[in-house]
């Protein structure tokens, strides 16, 4: 997980990379979403 600070130019078409900072996150500290972890979850059952 992390937040990404980009500058964006039109013209040219050009992005800067302002500030970017990577959080640690613990498994048992996260909350998943309801609904993507049931589209993850059908995937792994593909995957078997």
């Amino acid at each position: 997980m992390g937040k990404l600070v980009l500058d964006y130019k039109e013209k040219p078409h050009h992005f800067t990379v302002k500030n970017f900072e990577l959080k640690t996150i613990f498994a048992d500290e996260w909350k998943p979403d309801p609904q993507t972890k049931q589209v993850i979850d059908g995937w792994n059952k593909k995957a078997r």
